[in-house]
Protein backbone atom coordinates (compact mmCIF):
# COMPACT_ATOMS: atom_id res chain seq x y z
CA UNK A 1 0.00 0.00 0.00
CA UNK A 2 1.10 3.66 -0.67
CA UNK A 3 -0.27 6.61 1.56
CA UNK A 4 0.77 9.89 2.65
CA UNK A 5 3.85 9.80 5.62
CA UNK A 6 2.25 10.85 8.86
CA UNK A 7 4.54 12.23 12.25
CA UNK A 8 3.68 8.64 13.30
CA UNK A 9 5.86 7.42 10.75
CA UNK A 10 8.72 9.99 11.98
CA UNK A 11 10.92 7.22 13.38
CA UNK A 12 10.61 5.14 10.67
CA UNK A 13 11.46 7.73 8.60
CA UNK A 14 14.36 9.03 10.00
CA UNK A 15 15.57 5.33 9.48
CA UNK A 16 15.47 5.02 6.29
CA UNK A 17 17.19 8.37 5.41
CA UNK A 18 20.15 7.35 7.83
CA UNK A 19 20.48 4.09 5.92
CA UNK A 20 20.24 6.44 2.12
CA UNK A 21 23.29 8.62 4.11
CA UNK A 22 25.55 5.64 4.92
CA UNK A 23 24.93 3.81 1.88
CA UNK A 24 25.74 6.91 -0.38
CA UNK A 25 28.81 7.51 1.97
CA UNK A 26 29.95 4.00 1.04
CA UNK A 27 29.21 4.74 -2.93
CA UNK A 28 31.37 8.16 -2.52
CA UNK A 29 33.23 9.09 0.71
CA UNK A 30 32.33 12.42 -0.33
CA UNK A 31 29.02 12.68 0.64
CA UNK A 32 28.14 13.92 4.09
CA UNK A 33 26.23 11.78 7.13
CA UNK A 34 23.70 13.59 8.01
CA UNK A 35 23.03 13.61 12.25
CA UNK A 36 20.17 12.05 13.43
CA UNK A 37 18.86 15.71 14.60
CA UNK A 38 19.26 17.17 11.13
CA UNK A 39 17.22 14.21 9.64
CA UNK A 40 14.58 14.65 12.20
CA UNK A 41 14.87 18.25 11.99
CA UNK A 42 14.34 18.13 8.40
CA UNK A 43 11.91 14.94 8.15
CA UNK A 44 9.60 16.85 10.53
CA UNK A 45 9.84 20.34 8.45
CA UNK A 46 8.90 17.92 5.29
CA UNK A 47 5.84 16.61 7.45
CA UNK A 48 4.58 20.22 8.62
CA UNK A 49 4.69 22.40 5.70
CA UNK A 50 3.45 20.18 2.90
CA UNK A 51 5.49 22.17 0.02
CA UNK A 52 7.60 18.52 0.55
CA UNK A 53 5.37 15.37 0.81
CA UNK A 54 6.37 12.18 1.60
CA UNK A 55 4.71 8.77 0.42
CA UNK A 56 5.61 5.72 1.69
CA UNK A 57 4.96 2.44 0.61
CA UNK A 58 4.40 -0.21 3.39
CA UNK A 59 3.02 -4.38 3.54
CA UNK A 60 1.74 -5.50 6.10
CA UNK A 61 2.28 -2.54 8.43
CA UNK A 62 5.84 -2.48 7.87
CA UNK A 63 6.93 0.54 6.00
CA UNK A 64 9.71 -0.54 3.09
CA UNK A 65 10.35 2.64 1.20
CA UNK A 66 9.73 5.87 0.80
CA UNK A 67 9.43 9.08 -1.68
CA UNK A 68 9.93 12.87 -1.10
CA UNK A 69 8.63 15.05 -3.47
CA UNK A 70 7.42 18.56 -4.68
CA UNK A 71 5.80 19.99 -7.38
CA UNK A 72 7.62 23.01 -8.89
CA UNK A 73 6.83 25.53 -11.70
CA UNK A 74 9.23 27.15 -14.71
CA UNK A 75 8.10 28.97 -17.40
CA UNK A 76 4.63 28.58 -16.50
CA UNK A 77 4.82 24.93 -16.36
CA UNK A 78 4.07 22.64 -13.52
CA UNK A 79 7.02 19.90 -12.98
CA UNK A 80 7.34 17.06 -10.64
CA UNK A 81 10.78 16.75 -8.51
CA UNK A 82 11.46 13.37 -7.32
CA UNK A 83 14.12 14.47 -4.37
CA UNK A 84 14.58 10.76 -3.23
CA UNK A 85 13.77 7.38 -3.44
CA UNK A 86 14.76 4.89 -0.50
CA UNK A 87 13.96 1.81 -0.49
CA UNK A 88 15.31 -0.33 2.78
CA UNK A 89 18.08 -2.66 2.37
CA UNK A 90 16.48 -5.75 2.79
CA UNK A 91 12.99 -4.79 0.59
CA UNK A 92 15.64 -4.03 -2.88
CA UNK A 93 15.10 -5.69 -5.83
CA UNK A 94 11.15 -6.37 -5.34
CA UNK A 95 9.78 -3.62 -7.29
CA UNK A 96 8.68 -1.36 -4.29
CA UNK A 97 10.73 1.45 -5.92
CA UNK A 98 8.95 0.68 -9.54
CA UNK A 99 5.38 0.92 -7.80
CA UNK A 100 6.57 4.21 -5.74
CA UNK A 101 7.35 5.46 -8.80
CA UNK A 102 4.32 4.64 -10.87
CA UNK A 103 2.67 6.10 -8.26
CA UNK A 104 4.06 9.40 -8.50
CA UNK A 105 3.76 9.72 -12.21
CA UNK A 106 -0.01 8.78 -12.05
CA UNK A 107 0.25 11.46 -9.28
CA UNK A 108 2.12 14.45 -11.15
CA UNK A 109 0.01 13.51 -14.45
CA UNK A 110 -3.21 13.86 -12.52
CA UNK A 111 -1.72 17.24 -11.49
CA UNK A 112 -1.11 18.53 -14.94
CA UNK A 113 2.92 17.99 -14.48
CA UNK A 114 4.27 18.39 -17.63
CA UNK A 115 7.89 17.00 -16.63
CA UNK A 116 9.49 15.21 -13.69
CA UNK A 117 12.54 15.80 -12.66
CA UNK A 118 14.90 13.76 -9.91
CA UNK A 119 19.02 13.25 -9.53
CA UNK A 120 21.04 10.90 -9.07
CA UNK A 121 24.72 10.74 -7.22
CA UNK A 122 27.21 9.79 -10.57
CA UNK A 123 28.60 6.68 -8.74
CA UNK A 124 25.21 5.11 -8.08
CA UNK A 125 25.59 2.86 -10.64
CA UNK A 126 22.70 0.96 -9.91
CA UNK A 127 20.06 4.04 -9.32
CA UNK A 128 21.30 5.21 -12.96
CA UNK A 129 20.50 1.82 -14.40
CA UNK A 130 17.08 1.60 -12.35
CA UNK A 131 16.06 5.46 -14.06
CA UNK A 132 17.42 4.69 -17.56
CA UNK A 133 15.48 1.73 -17.42
CA UNK A 134 12.64 3.92 -16.15
CA UNK A 135 12.76 6.33 -19.35
CA UNK A 136 14.96 9.34 -17.98
CA UNK A 137 17.00 11.31 -19.87
CA UNK A 138 20.80 11.26 -17.92
CA UNK A 139 22.25 14.54 -17.93
CA UNK A 140 26.09 13.78 -19.27
CA UNK A 141 27.07 13.95 -15.50
CA UNK A 142 24.69 11.54 -14.53
CA UNK A 143 23.47 13.86 -11.39
CA UNK A 144 20.48 15.40 -13.14
CA UNK A 145 17.58 13.60 -14.96
CA UNK A 146 14.03 14.11 -16.34
CA UNK A 147 10.96 12.34 -18.68
CA UNK A 148 7.93 13.91 -20.08
CA UNK A 149 4.91 13.30 -18.86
Amino acid sequence: MIREATKEDLNRLISLYREYDLYENELDKGVEIDSIVEIKKRTLKFLKNKKVRIFVIEEYGEILGMVDWSIDKKNGEKRGVLNNIIINKKARGKRYGTQLVDFLIDYFKNKKCVKVYSFVRGKNIKAQKFWKDYGFNLSVNGYHMDKKL
